[in-house]
């Protein structure tokens, strides 16, 4: 009963977005306040306490935590919304590079405070993951895949890109990338407790 009951407010929902945005067409109105879910996106408190332990930058933990909370917003849009044409891979692209951000800054400063790296000193994602794994933080596999995220990450330089980005990204891309974090956190999270960091 409520697969069904699901299915026809889905059915609903999406004629009357589709209602909703010809009427504002029609009527030249640039914007409307369609009231976003509560509860879907996380508080930075709890990426803060729950996601970010290891961090001790208390500047660091915070913009993470914001960056985290938009994170809830793309998973949300991509796992209810059908996007049309390649604009759902470039959603799904954007999705990817964030967490590419958020898994370079939280592998750079781990590194740097146990690679002992001066402030200074340059610490670029490579070497970074390399430091964590030399140190049994993260496993070679885990290293090889944020690595994997980092360079759709550097894609995002668009003058820069040698072909089309058509059919290249999918949702299984974007679930990856969330998969990647989850781990990198696991991993620091079982670290700071055996004393590693």
């Amino acid at each position: 009963m409520s697969e069904e009951r699901i299915e026809e407010l889905v059915l609903e929902l999406g004629e009357k977005f589709q209602e909703l945005e010809k009427l504002v067409e029609k009527e030249g109105i640039e914007k409307v306040n369609i009231k976003f879910p509560w509860g879907v996106i996380r508080t930075a408190w709890y990426f803060r306490n729950e996601k970010l332990s290891f961090i001790d930058n208390e500047t660091l933990k915070r913009n993470l935590a914001y960056h985290l909370m938009l994170t809830d917003v793309y998973e949300w849009i991509l796992n209810r919304f059908d996007i049309g044409l390649t604009a759902q891979e470039m959603l799904i692209k954007e999705g990817i590079c964030l967490y590419g951000n958020i898994i370079a800054a939280v592998t750079k400063y781990i590194a740097r405070d146990i690679g002992d790296i001066g402030d200074g000193e340059r610490l670029g994602v490579r070497r970074a993951t390399t430091i964590l794994k030399e140190n049994g933080i993260i496993s070679k596999d885990l290293r090889d895949e944020i690595l994997e995220i980092w360079g759709v990450r550097n894609r995002e330089h668009i003058e820069d890109l040698k072909d089309w980005e058509y059919q290249k990204y999918s949702l299984d891309d974007y679930d990856k990338a969330v998969y990647i974090w989850e781990r990198l956190v696991e991993s620091l999270i079982e670290a700071q407790q055996n004393g590693k960091i």
